[in-house]
């Protein structure tokens, strides 16, 4: 089993200046961009770097018009090639990138109160409730073994 490697509200905070920093960058202007925050965890994340840009983001929730894309973390790229095929021009940010670590990065968006790791067994009953097959049964049709 992987290790976890908590981020903490500091590290995240620090990843949304190092990004904003980098937007200033490659858009120098005062113009306004479209942002479109990659659902779930890039939206808490956009929203961060946003306050760091001061009103120059808008977001939006269709990626074809975005001038920027920003996402949590990337991990396999997967999602950074599905997104950018729709919309080829705009720049895509993540606020960390999973090669930087050998261990599960968690976000204090993905943990309670008590630091409890919502992770994959959370997802799992999600998954569950929305298609109304069993925890098990999802876990059989993975191949996930509990052993």
């Amino acid at each position: 089993m992987k290790k976890i490697k908590n981020i903490n509200h500091h590290d995240l905070c620090l990843a949304a200046i190092k990004i904003s920093e980098q937007i200033k960058k490659d858009f120098p202007t005062n113009k306004k961009l479209y942002c479109y925050p990659i659902p779930r965890g890039g939206i808490a994340c956009a929203y961060l770097v946003g306050n760091y840009l001061y009103d120059k983001l808008v977001f939006v929730d269709d990626v074809k018009i975005a001038d920027i894309i920003i996402d949590d973390i990337e991990d396999s790229g997967q999602t950074r090639e599905r997104i950018t095929a729709k919309n080829t021009t705009a720049k895509f940010y993540s606020l960390f990138n999973a090669v930087d670590f050998d261990c599960w990065i968690s976000f204090p968006f993905e943990r309670g109160l008590d630091n409890h790791e919502y992770g994959i067994s959370t997802e799992l009953n999600r998954l569950a409730e929305f298609t109304g097959f069993t925890v098990t049964d999802i876990k059989k049709r993975l191949g996930i073994n509990d052993e």
